[in-house]
């Protein structure tokens, strides 16, 4: 009777670890520079089972979440701490300006690919 108590709890654990790691994998957006050094996470401040109001635009009227990394995955620059980096899923655009060393990620709305700051 033990043992099987053990297989349920673990069944159980185990399906709750793989169904977390889904749902925190789903609505990231990955956008690779075209040279591999950096990439661009774009993600939702909204959950991915949260409901929404008709008329509320839906999933791409969530706030974006934006994460830059360097290419061995170090976090450059975040969008957690920048109040101007404030931007609606359904506006990203991402074009990469290695010119300038910059990344656009919306209208607009650049990060410095040197320094991380929100511009």
């Amino acid at each position: 009777m033990k043992k099987i108590v053990y297989i349920i709890v673990g069944g159980i654990t185990i399906l709750g670890i793989i169904r977390f790691y889904i749902v925190s994998q789903i609505g990231k957006t990955y956008y690779k520079s075209p040279n591999g050094m950096y990439t661009l996470i774009v993600s939702s401040k909204r959950g991915v089972l949260d409901m929404t109001m008709p008329g509320d635009g839906g999933s791409g009227s969530g706030i974006a979440l934006i994460k830059l990394l360097d290419k061995n995955g170090k976090v450059i620059s975040t969008s957690n701490s920048e109040p101007d980096s404030v931007v609606f899923i359904n506006s990203i655009q991402v074009d990469w300006d290695f010119e300038n060393n910059e990344v656009i990620y919306a209208r607009a709305r650049l990060i410095n690919l040197k320094t991380g700051k929100f511009l």
